[in-house]
């Protein structure tokens, strides 16, 4: 009996999962996007540094995107660098990948 009612479970489960993911959100179109670049004074009682950043708007009908281009960026040339040593690594030598992230961060001031 406990059995019978756990597979109904489960598969009522499923099957709701099932159309949520088949009729979930349909994607919204792109109107507009805008590119611009960001100043950020880290401590505006000092004349110090101004750290600009590019930045990304993405507009649509019901929704936005905000996002960081020059994390993109940062982020593509890290994973074109691993897939090199990954590519180097492989030439049926066993080796270990070292991925140094020390030098690695995006948003240095």
């Amino acid at each position: 009996m406990k059995m019978n009612i756990m597979k109904t479970s489960l598969t009522t489960l499923f099957v709701i999962a099932l159309f949520s993911v088949a009729f979930g959100q349909n994607p919204d179109n792109l109107l507009a996007r805008v590119r611009y670049t960001h100043s950020n004074h880290t401590d505006t009682l000092k004349n110090g540094k101004t750290r600009n950043e590019n930045m990304l708007l993405f507009i649509g009908k019901n929704a936005s995107l905000y996002t960081s281009y020059d994390k993109i960026r940062f982020e593509i040339a890290q994973d074109q660098k691993y897939r090199a040593q990954a590519i180097a690594a492989t030439n049926n030598k066993p080796t270990a990948i070292v991925l140094d992230v020390a030098n690695g961060e995006w948003m240095t001031t």
